[in-house]
């Protein structure tokens, strides 16, 4: 007697092969089902850096030792986007700060977060850029600040002065970098603004409508651009300066 399961195994080969016989290919195992795609969850912010709170780090910026200060500084942009509503008015006074070290902290921090308003980015513009015109050339301060300021982009327009400075003072700028970063910075806080679109959109079907212009390019920083161009004996300050230019 052949065992059951032996006589079903031999049936079901059988069978694969009389058909292979008559060119018939044996049927397809079932194809799994499609996988269902992953919906992508929002980055979620920490609620705590060193373990204290946002609010608490936000505290120390206005405390007399520059310690606590420094530690906040590198701290609160760990929060993300949502430290803007809570910070970004406490880093406006610390651009003026005494202490170097703790206003190029701030100068980061801001390039990280930025402002919710053109009032204060405005505020932040023309104190880096009266931080620009007080500085030595080679110094670190200016190096960030420019930096700062190509990142603000077009809102940061006030800060245009200081780029200006160290491109005409009568003591050269001996830095490569710094001179590259102001052209870049040229590039951005010169561009043409536009306001804001409307908060409603348009029907359906409705031709878009174009916007509005709120401030042309820069013509001073199209005409200093192109000085850097025709002057400048770096290789990588020029190429930044047609970068800036081609922005424009």
């Amino acid at each position: 007697m052949v065992p059951v399961r032996v006589a079903r195994l031999t049936a079901l080969l059988g069978g694969m092969l009389a058909a292979a016989a008559v060119g018939q290919p044996p049927p397809a195992p079932p194809e799994p089902p499609p996988a269902m795609p992953m919906k992508e969850k929002p980055p979620e912010w920490p609620k705590e850096v060193g373990g204290k709170q946002l609010l608490d780090w936000v505290a120390d910026l206005s405390n007399p030792d520059s310690s606590r200060k420094d530690a906040a500084l590198r701290a609160i942009p760990q929060f993300g986007p949502p430290a803007r509503k809570e910070a970004a008015k406490a880093l406006l006074p610390l651009l003026n700060d005494p202490d170097p070290g703790i206003r190029i902290l701030t100068m980061s921090a801001i390039s990280v977060l930025g402002f919710d308003t053109r009032e204060d980015m405005a505020r932040a513009a023309q104190a880096m850029s009266s931080t620009v015109s007080k500085t030595l050339p080679g110094s670190m301060l200016r190096l960030h600040a420019a930096r700062c300021l190509a990142l603000l982009g077009p809102e940061a327009h006030a800060g245009l002065p200081g780029l200006v400075y160290i491109l005409e003072s009568p003591t050269k700028e001996p830095s490569w970098e710094i001179r590259q970063a102001v052209a870049a910075a040229l590039g951005r806080i010169g561009a043409p603004l536009y306001e804001d679109p409307p908060a409603v959109p348009p029907p359906a079907g409705a031709p878009p409508t174009p916007p509005k212009l709120r401030r042309p390019v820069s013509k001073t920083a199209m005409d200093k651009l192109a000085f850097v161009l025709l002057t400048d004996p770096s290789s990588g300050v020029r190429m930044e300066a047609v970068q800036a230019l081609l922005i424009l």
